[in-house]
């Protein structure tokens, strides 16, 4: 069960939340003025670390140059179900650069306000379109002490004309000061025409007898068509003989309709016993922008009966994110997430209110 609770946000100086990370990117859109320069030439100009995000934080495969969707799945963090409450810092010391600094508080044994948790993530902009970052976890021991629990680098340089190479490299804490290396991914994303593009992405970890395997990899291709974004993309996993294996594909369709309502679909394939792709989920998310500025995205989850894969794919969640000026510099935030009961019919089971200020 999601706790319902309210928090208040700062952005730009100080944000205090206790929702973190939802994983919903939100395009900005611009009036484009008569004597603009034509819209291709405007994306040159986009602040490039608006797309940064985290490969170890993602989920879905999305270009870090290249960007070839606009709707995400909304994700709740584990840490939103918590008591924990943070106060992230972002601050831009320059046009190439931005700073990050969070402090994740949570309740000592005296229910006292205590420190338990402080990243800090350092990105910036390099030659050729390319970005640099870092990020740095501490966390407080059992001595009440702050240590280096993990540290992310990760770097994304160009490999040739309109080809990007992204490494993120994972150290985790071992024993009570060194780091060692834990995981490591690596994406590759190309054009390969007006509005195509191709994704090749994999992680690689220490097995039980301390060599480097691929443990999963992802390939996948997009194109833009007709005002429509279409992608599939194929998930590798090992198998038992430690092979990469085809687990599942992923196809999608991204659009707007006339009024200006975006729209994702997305088929989630698995390999069945017989080694045969078969229709097993399906994801259909909706964002609608109203006048008055709110904005709300509803996302639905359905999935196929493990016990009875013949009655087809069936609601087993839905998400509704509403997004809401309530006055001139505050805008409030609500998630519901519900699931059907016995009878079919949705229940709320869980919702989170956020106030964010300006």
């Amino acid at each position: 069960m999601i706790a319902c609770r309210e928090v208040r946000m700062i952005r730009r100086i100080l944000l205090t939340s206790v929702l973190f990370g939802l994983g919903l990117q939100i395009p900005i859109a611009g009036q484009q003025k008569p004597t603009s320069p034509p819209p291709a030439a405007q994306k040159t100009k986009e602040d490039p670390l608006s797309r940064f995000h985290w490969l170890a934080d993602s989920s879905d495969t999305r270009g870090m140059v290249f960007e070839t969707g606009k709707l995400g799945a909304v994700k709740i963090d584990p840490r939103d179900q918590t008591s924990a409450e943070i106060e992230t810092e972002i601050t831009r010391p320059g046009a190439d650069s931005m700073r990050i600094t969070r402090h994740v508080y949570d309740q000592g044994a005296g229910r006292e306000r205590q420190l338990v948790e402080v990243v800090i993530e350092e990105v910036r902009t390099t030659a050729g379109d390319g970005v640099s970052a870092t990020r740095m976890v501490s966390r407080r021991d059992i001595n009440g002490r702050m240590r280096i629990a993990r540290r992310e680098t990760q770097e994304t340089v160009p490999v040739g004309p309109g080809a990007y190479r992204t490494q993120a490299t994972t150290m985790v804490a071992q024993g009570s000061e060194s780091l060692v290396r834990a995981e490591e991914i690596v994406q590759v994303e190309k054009k390969k025409g007006e509005g195509s593009f191709e994704f090749e992405r994999s992680r690689r970890m220490a097995d039980v007898n301390g060599a480097w395997v691929t443990a999963d990899q992802r390939v996948g291709s997009a194109r833009e068509s007709n005002g429509q974004t279409l992608s599939q993309e194929d998930f590798y996993k090992q198998d038992i003989n430690g092979r990469l294996s085809l687990d599942r594909r992923e196809v999608s369709r991204e659009w707007k309709d006339l009024q200006g309502r975006a729209y994702k679909d997305s088929d989630i394939y698995r390999v069945d016993s017989a080694g045969s792709l078969q229709l097993n989920e399906r994801l259909n998310i909706a964002r609608v922008t109203a006048s008055d500025g709110s904005e709300q995205t509803t996302q639905s989850l359905f999935q196929k009966n493990i016990v009875s894969p013949s009655e087809g794919l069936k609601l087993i969640q839905k998400i509704v994110e509403t997004s809401r000026p309530s006055d001139s510099k505050t805008t409030q935030k609500d998630t519901e997430v519900q699931v059907p009961d016995s009878n079919g019919k949705l229940q709320t089971v869980g919702s989170i209110r956020v106030y964010e200020k300006k």
